[in-house]
């Protein structure tokens, strides 16, 4: 089956399937939610997909923010731990 020579104007249009397999590769989806590229294919219509995808990138947004600011204060902890000695 995949060793058919196709030609590029006949190949179906995979804009949303892209837009999902991105989405899950970048932001770690199944470790997050379980849901795998397929659940999400198959039970979502486009708007709950669209919820998702915002609402799980807002959230790695503040994790990162978060986690940049804890590691700045052990950053100027130990900045003075290293004055002080």
């Amino acid at each position: 089956m995949f060793h058919l020579d196709v030609e590029d104007n006949r190949m179906p249009c995979r804009r949303i399937l892209d837009e999902v397999l991105e989405f899950c590769y970048y932001n770690d989806v199944f470790k997050q939610t379980g849901l795998s590229v397929v659940d999400i294919m198959d039970n979502f219509d486009y708007a709950s997909f669209s919820y998702l995808r915002d609402f799980i990138i807002k959230e790695n947004s503040v994790k990162v923010k978060h986690m940049s600011d804890i590691q700045a204060q052990i950053d100027d902890k130990q900045r003075k731990i290293s004055r002080e000695n």
